[in-house]
């Protein structure tokens, strides 16, 4: 079963920054940008922005601002060139490093996001949103009692508990990957009780049922995360591994294909596909998929 927990989806409910006081503040094409940003209308944002950085090359603001609507437009390579540029005029202008150490954790260029927010940590300290993307960050390096850590800081930081879903989520998916099932659990939980939309959250919770091979109530968990959202492949992935385990191997079959067909660079699922294969005696087709997954 992939054990791929979403941990960046975090970052999506970050705040990311951008400046309304603009030192020129007649730049009419500024405030037009910030306000199609906020309508989600971002190509409208991009082409203004550019306007803006056309009539003063030295426009950090611009550039910033750029890469915000990039990022938001999943464009991070564009993001993270805006961003560089910015920090070139005004390498004082703290907030873009934030935004850039965001898309640098989209890209999971994890060394480069944690340089970034150490610059940041160091003006704003005792920042719950710092500690929970250092938390992403540490985790993304493979140093989870690291980002244990900084979770429990973040956490530590709130005022309102009932209001910090992904806080709890990301303590949860902690534990989880550190084999602490009951507390992954209690977390995920509470994470459930401030959020029911969070997909992943039922994600984790069918991988943990499937470690007690509860494998019904494994799928009726992911199932809630499939009708959530049904167009995350790995969970159709999990799906599928679940019914190898219950050994229905046509609808095993279906949910790994499904999730090959959404992301063809989802290993996972063509591993599972050559598991799958293996329990139905066809060895040759088993040992073929899994020596393309060595190329």
């Amino acid at each position: 079963m992939k054990k791929y927990l979403f941990l960046i989806s975090i970052i999506i409910f970050c705040s990311i920054y951008y400046n309304k006081t603009n030192k020129n503040k007649e730049n009419q094409h500024i405030k037009s940008g910030n306000s199609y940003i906020k309508k989600g209308k971002y190509k409208m944002a991009i082409n203004l922005y550019k306007k803006s950085i056309k009539k003063d090359i030295t426009n950090a603001i611009a550039y910033n601002n750029l890469g915000i609507t990039y990022y938001r437009n999943k464009e991070y390579i564009n993001a993270l060139s805006s961003y560089d540029k910015s920090i070139q005029i005004n390498s004082k202008y703290i907030e873009v490093y934030y935004n850039r150490s965001n898309a640098f954790i989209e890209l999971q260029q994890w060394k480069n996001s944690l340089t970034d927010l150490m610059i940041i940590e160091k003006k704003y300290k005792n920042t719950k949103k710092i500690y929970s993307l250092i938390g992403i960050t540490k985790a993304g390096l493979i140093e989870y009692k690291e980002a244990l850590l900084y979770f429990l800081k973040s956490l530590s930081k709130l005022k309102y508990m009932s209001k910090n879903s992904e806080i709890y989520y990301n303590i949860g998916a902690i534990y989880y990957l550190t084999k602490n099932y009951k507390l992954s659990e209690l977390f995920i939980k509470k994470s459930i009780h401030t959020n029911l939309k969070n997909p992943n959250n039922y994600n984790i919770l069918s991988m943990i049922e499937f470690k007690k091979k509860k494998y019904k109530n494994a799928l009726i968990l992911i199932n809630k995360a499939i009708k959530i959202d049904n167009n995350e492949s790995f969970f159709y992935n999990n799906k599928g591994y679940i019914y190898i385990k219950k050994k229905k191997f046509k609808k095993s079959k279906k949910n790994i294909n499904k999730s090959i067909n959404m992301n063809h660079q989802n290993t996972w699922a063509y591993k599972n596909k050559g598991i799958l294969y293996f329990k139905k005696k066809k060895y040759n087709i088993s040992k073929r998929l899994f020596r393309n997954l060595k190329k």
